[in-house]
């Protein structure tokens, strides 16, 4: 918390006559707006700094504004100033409100007028188009919100058309109805202005795993891969690669994209040959101990050629030198140290022009910090789940490489929080899933999952985020175990559960994937809160879990005492006294006839007598607390 005389000074500072205090309050305000004592005074200040006389100390106060939104107290007059900004005579102040519009929407009181305000404003302002798809995820009736979009896809405006189309691509994850939404998008690509037909093509790539029909979208997509239009061919040749794990017909992906490596448009190429190391990357992650190596080293030979060609957008420039890494790690451990520190190197060197570099440098720091566990792989199965963690935490690296507020609006406050954002609200669903895993673990006490449920918990206590990466290593062996619960039962809640996991593994958002984690869990603890504890199917079977997690069935009949919950009842007691009596009578025997130690006046039957009920009673008392 800021001091009360340092805000004073801000105070001053902005309502100076000089135009630089003002500008330096603006940018003060903005750095340290949520840590001033005084909200309400600060506030005022800002507010008034957004009707400055002088262009340039508005454009820094709107900065400030647009960082300081979610900590204002009175957002609804700090959403109107916004509003007014909009419609500035500087063409700046114009440019820069249309970002600071689709981020500060979702902390808007009155969510429906604020999204009638924004699409009223794109008559005034084209570039507040680009807001309204950081908007749409809050919007309360996204059907008439996804019409308001499609319809400014036919705008008179150009940029609108732009704007809009950009917009799609965001909103796609939200609108209810995807199967209408993908068709939309696919006559988006025919549409008469050249970049409204790029955009849609973009959008094609995060929206293909999202579709109701995969079968229709890898249809559209296939025959898309044949386009005249170039830059078609290039964002299919992307979307590929990033869809390849869901198509249905992977060979023809394969086959398409190798097709495209010989494109006669250098930027097909370039896509075709990133998304084939991507792809390889994939497959190894699902290869065998040979055809890991293998794929791993097609990856690299397909990043290579993709750096190679490229000019101005090289989108392998951050994957390559990092998957150079894991494998010098993996497979050449000896020289692996110096070539480890030099590939990583180039990749903070690719990330210098990049407007994500503070951030994307904090993310080569965690990779290589994470590629340090390479080393301490045990086994081969532990290095595919290192790969697994690493290709999504790179792959989102890469999303943010060559990020623009016209491309991805909305990214800037996403880099603000971190990669992936590391925030109380992850800390706060974790603490969920840890407290949720602990009372898994004692409902399947006793039962068939015990031992699933005590690797659940053990899981789950290690969940920190001390590094995101291994936090994401960490969730994937989580999902293993809840996987092989769900994969048990055919109780309906727990399929539930199933359908949640399989989307929290296509999740590329931590902190989404998380919270389907969460949700998770939460539909599988009720189904084994009520489980017996022994799963029995009939009176003749039984399931039982061996040590690897499977599962088999066995006779009751075949069952030894271990196995079964021990009743306790007459013959019980009598078995184990049976046992123990001939245990201490055998003892006290040996005793007193091979150690032939006492003296002639002592009654060495008395003795034997004596022993043996001791040793009778203590092999009584540990065999019933054994057997318990």
């Amino acid at each position: 918390m800021m001091s009360v005389a340092y805000q004073s000074k801000i105070h001053k500072m902005a309502w100076s006559k000089d135009m630089e205090e003002r500008k330096t309050a603006a940018w003060k305000l903005r750095n340290n707006f949520d840590n001033l004592p005084d909200k309400k005074q600060a506030w005022d200040d800002l507010h008034c700094l957004t009707s400055d006389n002088e262009i340039y100390v508005r454009r820094f106060a709107i900065d400030a504004l647009d960082w300081a939104f979610p900590h204002v107290p009175d957002k609804k007059k700090a959403w109107e100033d916004l509003i007014r900004l909009a419609s500035d005579n500087d063409n700046y102040v114009r440019f820069c409100i249309s970002g600071a519009l689709g981020r500060a929407f979702s902390d808007v009181p009155d969510k429906k007028q604020a999204w009638d305000a924004l699409i009223h404003l794109t008559s005034d302002n084209n570039r507040v188009t680009y807001a309204l798809g950081g908007a749409f995820s809050d919007v309360p009736d996204k059907i008439q919100a996804w019409n308001d979009l499609i319809r400014l896809t036919s705008d008179n405006n150009s940029d609108v058309r732009r704007g809009a189309t950009n917009a799609i691509g965001k909103a796609f994850s939200y609108v209810p109805d995807k199967e209408q939404a993908w068709e939309d998008l696919i006559c988006l690509i025919t549409n008469i202005d050249r970049d409204v037909r790029w955009r849609a093509a973009d959008a094609l790539s995060s929206a293909f795993p999202q579709v109701p029909d995969i079968e229709q979208a890898w249809n559209d997509l296939h025959r898309l891969a044949s386009d005249n239009e170039s830059y078609v061919r290039g964002r299919v040749a992307d979307a590929l690669g990033i869809a390849f794990s869901h198509v249905s017909d992977k060979n023809q992906a394969w086959e398409d994209l190798i097709r495209l490596t010989s494109d006669t448009d250098s930027g097909v190429r370039i896509a075709a040959n990133h998304s084939l190391g991507r792809v390889s990357i994939f497959r190894a992650s699902e290869a065998d101990e040979y055809g890991f190596k293998r794929e791993m080293e097609d990856a690299l030979g397909f990043f290579e050629k993709a750096s190679k060609e490229a000019t101005y957008f090289n989108p392998a420039k951050f994957c390559l030198p990092f998957y150079r890494s894991f494998y010098a790690l993996a497979f050449k451990k000896e020289e692996a140290e110096a070539e480890v520190h030099r590939y990583l190197s180039e990749a903070k060197n690719a990330v210098q022009d990049s407007k994500s570099k503070k951030m994307l440098l904090e993310a080569v720091e965690n990779l290589g910090k994470a590629l340090k566990e390479v080393q301490k792989a045990r086994d081969f199965n532990e290095m595919k789940s290192d790969l697994n963690a690493y290709r999504r935490y790179c792959e989102r690296a890469c999303g943010l490489l060559d990020t623009t507020e016209e491309k991805a609006p909305g990214a800037s406050r996403l880099i603000r929080k971190g990669l992936p954002i590391i925030d109380e609200r992850i800390n706060g669903i974790i603490a969920e899933i840890q407290e949720k895993a602990k009372t898994l673990c004692k409902q399947t006490k006793g039962t068939t999952f015990e031992d699933l449920g005590k690797n659940v918990y053990r899981i789950g206590q290690n969940l920190l985020v001390e590094n995101p990466v291994i936090l994401d290593k960490r969730l994937n062996d989580l999902q293993i175990s809840l996987s092989a619960i769900c994969a048990r039962t055919s109780e309906i809640n727990v399929g539930e559960a199933c359908d949640l996991l399989k989307r929290a593994n296509d999740e590329t958002i931590l902190e989404n994937r998380i919270q389907l984690m969460d949700e998770a869990i939460s539909k599988i603890l009720p189904y084994t809160g009520n489980m017996s504890k022994i799963q029995v199917n009939n009176s003749k079977y039984v399931q039982i879990t061996t040590a690897n997690g499977t599962i088999q069935e066995m006779s009751t009949g075949a069952l030894n005492e271990r196995e079964m919950p021990h009743k306790s009842g007459f013959f019980d007691f009598i078995n184990l006294s049976a046992i123990a009596a001939t245990i201490a009578g055998f003892g006290a025997f040996v005793f007193s006839e091979i150690f032939d130690i006492f003296p002639s006046n002592y009654n060495k039957h008395v003795i034997s007598v004596v022993l043996a009920i001791i040793i009778f009673t203590i092999i009584l008392i540990l065999t019933r607390r054994y057997l318990q």
